[in-house]
């Protein structure tokens, strides 16, 4: 395949980001951990990804079916993992493939999957990070990521002030009530 056919394939926007099914997560048997979703390209390659709960390391693999061809038949992972550094742009891309691919072929994957600087203007220096983006499938799996992260808070504090709340109430079948105020205790009669 031509170099550029793959960059036109791989930098398609995203056609839509669903929920994988039990059938599709079976391409993961070694994560049991994290949300899996299929992200689909208007190119029409397809991947089921791996958004995990914490660590920051995304993993897609493409999905083939004995009715669906694949538009790239050798790609099967892209991985995108977090690297410490200061900068914004620090992921690092990785690909494997389902038999060898001209080395030609294989920086025009890793040239689509990287981070792309969105224009010229203005020089490049370590604080420009903002005329960079990353690939759409990695920006919406890390704002999943954020959003599981904020729902389960959200449901942790749910659960804290329910316990709370039940902590507050009276039994009515409790016929001696004792009330506490102020660090004194008080017997109330009805």
């Amino acid at each position: 395949m031509k170099p550029n056919e793959i960059k036109q394939i791989l930098s398609a926007p995203l056609l839509s980001v669903q929920l994988a099914t039990q059938l599709q997560k079976r391409v993961f048997p070694d994560k049991k951990e994290g949300q899996f979703y299929v992200f689909t390209l208007t190119s029409g390659q397809s991947f089921v990804g791996h958004v995990p709960e914490k660590a920051e390391e995304y993993t897609f693999r493409a999905t083939y079916s004995q009715t669906y061809s694949s538009p790239l038949p050798q790609l099967w992972e892209v991985r995108w993992s977090r690297i410490d550094s200061i900068s914004d742009l620090n992921y690092h891309t990785e690909c494997q493939f389902l038999g060898e691919i001209r080395p030609t072929e294989q920086k025009a994957y890793l040239e689509a999957l990287e981070p792309q600087r969105k224009d010229d203007k203005g020089p490049i220096t370590k604080i420009a990070f903002k005329y960079y983006h990353y690939h759409p499938m990695l920006e919406r799996a890390t704002d999943l990521q954020k959003a599981l992260q904020n729902c389960r808070e959200a449901q942790r504090l749910l659960s804290a002030c329910k316990t709370k709340m039940k902590s507050l109430l009276i039994s009515k079948n409790n016929i001696n009530i004792t009330q506490q105020t102020k660090g004194e205790t008080q017997n109330v009669r009805n």
